[in-house]
């Protein structure tokens, strides 16, 4: 490892420290340094910071975040594998808005696989109805991964948990 990266990563591990100090724990908690950023965006996003639509930069990422532009890629590039963002050639990313993801296609959906995922469970689905957007999700995370820890159906769990953070951030519910 090289010295420019290990100074990268004290960095982050500085990062991590007070992001977890504030942060609930979303789907992509992990030790990664990237993990942490990405969970400090979508904390951003579920808590209204960041409506749908809004554009999201590489320079807010480093601002709000004091990492990297590369580290600032690398959030994108997840937060566009999660859905959480759309990113578009020569556009920049912005968050998924209804125009993507449209509320009632959205909650079709859902209602369509969950029961799925709870037959192959043989479990149902429970998740709290109050508190904060961002409480609320990281509480149907948690549910979607115990239904796939039953079922063994990782890839169905995978895409629901995508579907939930769709629904949390163009909704406004989990």
């Amino acid at each position: 490892m090289d010295r420019r990266c290990r100074r990268a990563l004290s960095h982050y591990s500085f990062v991590e420290i007070e992001m977890s100090k504030r942060l609930p724990k979303t789907e992509v908690s992990g030790s990664d340094p990237y993990c942490v950023l990405t969970e400090g965006v979508l904390h951003k996003v579920l808590a209204g910071e960041l409506a749908p639509g809004d554009r999201l930069t590489e320079r807010f990422i480093v601002e709000t975040s004091r990492c990297t532009h590369a580290a600032a890629r690398e959030v994108l590039h997840r937060l566009q594998g999660l859905g959480a963002v759309v990113v578009s050639q020569r556009r920049g990313a912005r968050v998924v808005s209804a125009r993507e993801a449209p509320p009632d296609e959205v909650e079709l959906v859902w209602r369509r696989l969950l029961p799925l995922l709870e037959a192959a469970a043989g479990s149902v689905f429970s998740a709290p109805a109050r508190g904060a957007p961002a409480e609320r999700h990281v509480a149907t995370v948690q549910a979607l991964k115990r239904l796939e820890t039953l079922s063994g159906e990782h890839r169905l769990a995978q895409l629901l948990q995508q579907i939930a953070l769709q629904r949390a951030i163009v909704s406004g519910g989990s």
